[in-house]
């Protein structure tokens, strides 16, 4: 018998709603959410104040930035593992580089969208 975890239990990753590369790649996460492993939540719908980078808070630890998009993809499982195999084989200055990188000019090559509630 399969047991199923409280909602309040469940990994919380936030994320740039309004990115459309954030926004895109969430999406295509929930098709394999199915079975509830994260709750996806846009940084711009919480009142507490949290970074603007993907963050992952689960069983009272947190992860950040580059560290985070590991985690999330860890979590996800599935065919989701296999980025996280090879972002992990990134050596980490690199992997947090590369992450910045993309974060500060996210905006610019994928444009911007308006946070939805899904």
């Amino acid at each position: 018998m399969k047991r199923y975890k409280k909602e309040n239990q469940l990994p919380i990753a936030y994320y740039d709603g309004r990115c459309n590369f954030c926004f895109g790649l969430v999406q295509q996460l929930q098709k394999y959410n199915l079975d509830r492993k994260v709750n996806l939540i846009p940084f711009q719908l919480v009142s507490i104040k949290v970074p603007e980078e993907l963050l992952i808070v689960s069983n009272s630890e947190s992860y950040e930035a580059d560290k985070a998009l590991i985690k999330l993809l860890k979590i996800m499982g599935g065919i989701c593992y296999l980025p996280a195999l090879i972002l992990m084989l990134l050596p980490p200055f690199l992997l947090k580089k590369l992450y910045y990188a993309l974060a500060r000019n996210r905006y610019q090559w994928f444009g911007t969208t308006s946070c939805s509630i899904n």
